[in-house]
C-alpha cells in the first residue's frame, strides 16, 4: 500500500504528458500541415499520406521527451531550443528506408 502514491504520482505524470501533446492542436496534425507544405510541389499529396510518419513521429517524441518538456510545447508560438534535435531524431526513427535497386 505504501507504494500506491508512487504509482499513483507516476500516472498522473504520464497522463499529464501525453495530455499536454494532445491540447496543443495534436503534434501529429501540426506534422501533417508542416509535411504538406514540405511537399506542396508534388500535385496529389493528400494528409493521410504522413498519416503514419507523423503519428510515429508523435510516438517518438512521447516517448522521448520528459514532462517538463511536453509543457514547454503547451506555449503557443514557442520553439524550445532542444525541439529541433529530438524532431530530428524522431523523424529519423521513422523514415522509412528507400528499397534498394539491384542492377
Amino acid at each position: 500500500m505504501k507504494y500506491l502514491p508512487i504509482f499513483a504520482i507516476v500516472g498522473m505524470v504520464l497522463t499529464h504528458s501525453h495530455l499536454a501533446l494532445a491540447q496543443n492542436k495534436t503534434y501529429k496534425d501540426k506534422c501533417i500541415q508542416s509535411q504538406i507544405k514540405l511537399h506542396q510541389q508534388h500535385k496529389n499529396i493528400a494528409p493521410n499520406d504522413f498519416r503514419g510518419f507523423c503519428e510515429c513521429t508523435e510516438n517518438q517524441l512521447k516517448n522521448n521527451l520528459n514532462p517538463s518538456q511536453f509543457n514547454e510545447l503547451l506555449v503557443e508560438g514557442k520553439k524550445p531550443s532542444w525541439l529541433k534535435s529530438a524532431q530530428d531524431a524522431a523523424a529519423k526513427a521513422c523514415l522509412k528506408p528507400e528499397p534498394k535497386i539491384e542492377a
